[in-house]
């Protein structure tokens, strides 16, 4: 059937005007053409991504370029020229239009059949690959465990984020449950922005004053801080938060905010009032005030989340080069309990363990520069991906169809070739 004969039978289907709006729009969308630019937009997301990953940092990069549906530096603020912003397309916007472009144009759009059917399958899987992507950015979760050996853990924390956690102090000094500020809410907070938090279970509000990623307390008698970008900065006990150029490794970096606890009107009690104070997520130890007639202490720390079974580390190996302090492996002998049983797993550098949905990898050790006879403890990057196995089935899908493609191509030839031979003989 020839183009001409398909233009009309397409035209009888959808009685659209030729040079309607929609139609426009939906040829556009279906278009070669449009695959072919949004491919070339992410090769060059890719080149200059990994070119500036060497002054930013692959964290900040992977954000700014490929987590981002607009490209924006690593403060948030998208590109501007003369004042004006300038809407350059991040990575997750080219791969929306890519999934519909592929949806549009090789599911709906394309000829269907038998002979076709291979074609299908493997822009199915593509198109499976490209969701799968989509479900790692939004949903998996990523951190670290740190284990001394006879240590054990349920829980894993973020390497970039940090959250407000705020504990009632019981008569024994003893912290009970905690409540907490998420990350999401404190690291959208720019640096000028105020914003409070309430809950049923405080007799106060909490007031937080700006966040910065990575900052360093200094006392207000510094002569840095008689600067005017001190002016209108906040003071907490005789403290300002002195910003810091965000670290390449960005789990280095120590974030930092002012808070101000508040009594409520009705909380009264003895102590009520308020006190402010720099939360900063290099301190050793928790800030502790009273309010309402009660002892609470607030600290920043690290997002973390809970694993439905516990790790406990039994012994770490770590053997080095000879005459160097580099390590040449490292592997660690765990225990997995869970329901009331145990199980005895080791875990190498390329050999992790998936449970769940988690994957514990060997990632490093510590502590940094110790000696031989030093306690060193074992770290697992820890991730939840519920698509963590979505790219491989893709894939596979993917090869199903080429070779079913490729199976239907080779019979036609077949066909073809004894049709040709036939004809042929006398």
């Amino acid at each position: 059937m020839n183009e001409a004969r398909l233009e009309e039978i397409e035209k009888h289907q959808n009685p659209v005007r030729k040079h309607s709006v929609p139609a426009m729009l939906w040829k556009i969308i279906t278009s070669y053409g449009l695959a072919c630019v949004v491919l070339f937009l992410m090769l060059l997301l890719t080149l200059f991504g990994t070119l500036e990953q060497v002054e930013y940092g692959l964290y900040d990069t992977v954000r700014k370029y490929f987590k981002s549906w607009f490209l924006s530096d690593i403060f948030g603020h998208t590109f501007r020229y003369r004042g004006i912003g300038i809407p350059i397309p991040g990575g997750m916007l080219l791969m929306t239009v890519l999934f519909l472009n592929m949806f549009c144009g090789a599911i709906i759009r394309a000829r269907k059949g038998l002979a076709h059917a291979g074609i299908l399958i493997a822009h199915g899987g593509m198109l499976f690959l490209l969701f799968s992507g989509f479900v790692s950015a939004y949903f998996s979760q990523e951190g670290n465990m740190a284990l001394y050996e006879k240590e054990e853990a349920s829980e894993f924390e973020s390497y970039y984020n940090w959250q407000i956690e705020i504990l009632p102090l019981g008569e024994s000094d003893v912290a009970t449950e905690a409540l907490v500020i998420p990350a999401e809410d404190i690291h959208s907070l720019k640096p000028d922005e105020r914003r409070v938090f309430t809950s049923q279970e405080l007799p106060f509000d909490v007031f937080v004053n700006g966040y910065y990623r990575n900052a360093i307390p200094v006392p207000t008698s510094a002569p840095i801080a008689s600067s005017d970008q001190f002016k209108k900065s906040p003071v907490a006990d005789n403290f300002v938060l002195l910003e810091q150029r965000p670290s390449t490794d960005a789990e280095h970096n120590l974030g930092g905010t002012y808070v101000e606890f508040q009594a409520k009107a009705d909380a009264g009690g003895e102590g009520s009032g308020s006190t402010a104070a720099i939360l900063w997520a290099g301190e050793t130890s928790p800030f502790r005030f009273e309010l309402a007639g009660k002892e609470w202490s607030a600290r920043l720390v690290r997002e973390k989340w809970q694993v439905p079974f516990t790790i406990r580390l039994d012994e770490f190996t770590m053997e080095r080069h000879p005459g160097t302090g580099i390590a040449r492996l490292y592997e660690s002998e765990v225990t997995k309990l869970e329901n009331g049983q145990e199980e005895s797993i080791e875990i190498k550098m390329n050999e992790p363990l998936r449970h769940q949905g988690y994957t514990f990898f060997q990632a490093s050790w510590g502590p940094e520069n110790a000696g031989p006879n030093d306690r060193l403890f074992s770290v697992f990057a820890v991730v939840k991906n519920p698509a963590d196995h979505w790219p491989l089935i893709a894939l596979v899908i993917v090869g199903i169809g080429l070779c079913v493609h490729f199976f239907i191509k080779l019979m036609d030839f077949v066909n073809r070739s004894q049709k040709s031979l036939k004809k042929a003989a006398p």
